[in-house]
């Protein structure tokens, strides 16, 4: 297992946390798993749902179990059987949390879209900010109208990590439906306000808001071996810390 850290102290470090021995409350914090066994968890809850057909539980089980069936008097809080229940931008969504000292967790399910979100960290940060903001990543990329293809640009040269300073904190250029997005690793909502970059041919691109108005061009420079080394906007020079 990872080495579980605390909470954030006043000057940036974080102690170390000894592992957590459940004890009494084993049934409710005895449980150990990767992101990668929350996946599969998250597919067979949509497999079981899609297909009609007895697997472990009935259909009609984990229906009953996704359904709300208590409300806190203060309507802030709404639970299925063992599955927390909730409105997320008009989507229902399902799923369930995890903590115990060193470490959080959190599984998200939308049955209606058939996508789930799973998170882990080994720290005492909120697992539920960063799935939400995955999820919204998602439901962007899906819904981004493509660009046409520029001959000869492959877009995998502009990708990376790339300096904000003095202004902002690094920044990454990803490929994104054609063309480029920046997307920002500290953002409290990354999928809030995603600018793209439209290919125009070279190493010229377009910067295209996310209402769709198309802006000022950008330029890209390379080093005498070719490679992306840095962009150019508005004169301010960004340089690529690394490739991703």
């Amino acid at each position: 297992m990872a080495v579980g850290w605390g909470a954030l102290e006043a000057d940036g470090t974080r102690p170390v946390v000894g592992l957590f021995d459940p004890a009494g409350i084993t049934p409710a914090a005895g449980f150990t798993a990767s992101v990668a066994d929350l996946a599969k968890f998250a597919s067979w809850t949509f497999r079981l749902a899609s297909s009609g057909e007895e697997e472990v539980l009935r259909p009609s089980t984990l229906r009953e179990m996704q359904r709300v069936h208590y409300i806190s008097p203060d309507w802030e809080t709404s639970w299925g059987l063992g599955f927390s229940v909730r409105q997320e931008g008009g989507t229902t969504v399902v799923g369930h949390g995890g903590a115990c000292p060193g470490y959080r967790s959190v599984l998200m399910l939308a049955p209606s879209e058939g996508m789930g979100v799973a998170v882990a960290m080994n720290a005492m940060d909120d697992p539920g900010g960063i799935a939400r903001g995955i999820a919204a990543l998602v439901k962007a990329r899906g819904e981004a109208a493509p660009f046409d293809p520029v001959a000869g640009v492959d877009l995998a040269d502009y990708a990376g990590v790339y300096s904000g300073q003095p202004w902002n904190s690094d920044f990454m250029l990803i490929p994104w439906a054609g063309g480029l997005t920046w997307l920002d690793p500290d953002a409290v909502e990354p999928a809030r306000a995603l600018w793209r970059l439209k290919p125009l041919g070279g190493d010229r691109f377009r910067v295209v808001t996310d209402k769709g108005a198309e802006r000022e061009a950008v330029t890209f420079e390379r080093d005498a071996a070719g490679q992306v080394r840095a962009i150019r906007r508005h004169a301010n020079l960004s340089p690529r810390l690394r490739g991703l």
